[in-house]
């Protein structure tokens, strides 16, 4: 089964544009209790009742990105375990929710989507999440960098990879998959994301604080 998730503000052109470039068996709609009082999501049930194609609302708050994270991703997992196949269309909602939307298809590893007048599909790597893509330790030096942070801030921060070698293994292998730069200003070595490496740590601390 091909199951559709889309994020839905005030406007259904964006749902409807992704229900006919992507085939689908059933559809979700990501939205709000208040969105779902709204001409357009009363529309897009008329719509979708022509084509007789099973619908169900997922109810998020559309402006806490965390929350929104969380009931999207499983939702997701559970949808996965059920050995659906997973389309997302991440436009049509508020800003977080797009967001979270993004996220969470990065991180459950499934195929994005952003259809606003032309389909563009999102970069996806091999289906997998980011929690697979890193080891716990790159995980946790990632959660650590703030804008630029030093290499003794990291050290501080990170209990378990006290090792100074050890530390910089880890800081190399982030560097070798785009996720950080390093630079010196004088007073050591500064750690900085780049905007791939931004978009993983968010990823990752929302799924270390899902596991608290």
């Amino acid at each position: 089964m091909r199951t559709l998730y889309c994020t839905l503000g005030f406007e259904r052109s964006k749902v409807t544009e992704a229900m006919r470039a992507l085939g689908h068996d059933k559809i979700v709609i990501v939205t709000s209790e208040e969105n779902t009082r709204s001409d357009a999501y009363r529309e897009l049930l008329e719509i979708n009742a022509l084509a007789s194609t099973p619908l169900e609302t997922l109810l998020v708050d559309k402006f806490d990105l965390m929350a929104a994270f969380l009931a999207l991703a499983k939702h997701i997992e559970e949808a996965k375990e059920r050995k659906e196949l997973i389309l997302m269309n991440v436009a049509g909602g508020t800003r977080a929710l797009s967001v979270a939307a993004t996220l969470v298809a990065f991180q459950c590893g499934v195929e994005a989507y952003h259809i606003e007048g032309q389909v563009m599909r999102l970069p996806q790597l091999n289906l997998v999440s980011i929690g697979e893509r890193l080891t716990e330790e790159e995980k946790e030096v990632l959660a650590e960098i703030h804008e630029a942070t030093s290499v003794e801030a990291i050290g501080r921060a990170c209990a378990s990879i006290s090792d100074f070698e050890r530390r910089k293994q880890v800081l190399l292998g982030l560097r070798r998959k785009g996720l950080l730069t390093s630079s010196g200003d004088g007073k050591g070595i500064m750690i900085s994301l780049t905007s791939l490496g931004e978009y993983y740590r968010i990823a990752v601390i929302m799924e270390l604080q899902a596991r608290s």
